[in-house]
């Protein structure tokens, strides 16, 4: 029974981790692609007055941006498992080489959490008695380490769609009408949606919903601002 809540337990802690990786990495990939679309359409609007030629650079650099997270994500993912398995392998060598210190490794870590006495030992005995749980435990607590489940490929797939749907917002706008227009559109939607996303994370950061999403759109505001005149300046340096 003992055994079976530490197992338990474990796979909890796993499985919400993986869980609030896949919710940080969406989040952020379609915060990226929103904020980071609409800051560089402000910009190349300030430089260029024309609707089709801003719309066609949006979508290029947009998907230039996407598959350059694609691969970040792709490659991010695979060295964590490769890390995570090779530590794994260490692990489970000194588990067999030097089962006293490791017992001793487990017997700290559960006192720091607050276990003395009989309760301690008992601990210790379960987990030490089945050597997958004792390394599943050493790796989590000891090495702070968990496994990023499924294909890397997937989690990067993911990252690139959420990112270009985060993207499309913003381009949008400048299929549809001419460019100051479509600019004005396009800043009212990224910042209202910026400002909803930001609150809707807070379900899992438990942060304040209003004070989130005013952050988030703070942010794109400013680099909207700071962009659009970079831009303008910059045309009338070098005439476009």
């Amino acid at each position: 029974m003992a055994k079976q809540k530490a197992v338990t337990h474990i796979k909890n802690h796993e499985r919400q981790g993986v869980i609030a990786r896949y919710i940080r990495s969406a989040s952020f990939g379609f915060n990226d692609g929103l904020v980071s679309t609409i800051v560089f359409l402000a910009g190349i609007t300030g430089a260029i007055k024309s609707g089709p030629l801003i719309l066609f650079v949006g979508i290029i650099a947009a998907f230039g941006a996407a598959t350059s997270m694609f691969l970040g994500e792709y490659i991010s993912t695979k060295s964590q498992q490769e890390t995570y398995l090779a530590e794994k392998k260490r692990e489970s060598r000194e588990v067999e080489e030097m089962p006293e210190e490791e017992r001793a490794e487990i017997r700290s870590i559960y006192s720091k959490m607050g276990y003395s006495g009989k309760k301690l030992e008992d601990i210790v005995k379960t987990i030490t008695s089945d050597k997958k749980l004792w390394i599943d435990t050493m790796m989590k607590y000891e090495l702070g380490l968990t496994y990023e489940s499924g294909a890397p490929w997937r989690k990067a797939s993911v990252m690139f769609v959420v990112f270009m749907i985060g993207a499309l917002i913003p381009l949008t706008p400048f299929a549809l009408m001419p460019p100051i227009t479509a600019l004005e559109i396009s800043i009212s939607l990224s910042l209202i949606i910026a400002f909803i996303v930001g609150a809707a994370k807070t379900r899992v950061t438990m942060k304040n919903p209003l004070t989130s999403g005013l952050e988030l759109s703070a942010i794109a505001g400013i680099g909207i601002i700071i962009t659009y005149y970079i831009g303008s300046v910059v045309s009338q340096l070098i005439s476009i």
